[in-house]
C-alpha cells in the first residue's frame, strides 16, 4: 500500500512534492460529486476497487494530471449552485 503516514495538510502536501502517483492504493480526486447517478456509481466503483484488494486512501481535494498529485485546492461545498463552505481541509477516506 502507499505510504500515507500523515493525513495532515503537511503530509498531503508532501505526496506532490515526492509525486507519489495514482495506484491500486491512491486515488486523488478534486471533487467529490455524488449528486448525479454518473457520480455516485464512479464513487462506489473506487470504494469497491480498494474494498476488493489491499484497501486504500480516497483523497478528496486533491487536483491530479494524468494520476501525479499537482495542487492541493481543498474542497468546495455547493447547493442550489450556491457556494456554502470552501475548505482547505482535504477529506481522506480510508477502507
Amino acid at each position: 500500500m502507499t505510504p500515507l503516514n500523515n493525513a495532515t495538510e503537511a503530509g498531503l502536501i508532501e505526496l506532490i512534492e515526492n509525486q507519489v502517483s495514482e495506484d491500486k492504493s491512491i486515488d486523488y480526486k478534486l471533487n467529490l460529486s455524488i449528486s448525479n447517478d454518473e457520480g455516485k456509481k464512479e464513487f462506489l466503483a473506487d470504494v469497491a476497487s480498494f474494498a476488493n484488494t489491499i484497501g486504500g486512501h480516497m483523497i478528496i481535494g486533491m487536483a491530479e494530471d494524468k494520476g501525479m498529485p499537482i495542487t492541493l485546492p481543498g474542497v468546495q461545498i455547493m447547493a442550489n449552485g450556491q457556494s456554502l463552505f470552501m475548505c482547505r481541509k482535504v477529506g481522506l477516506l480510508h477502507t
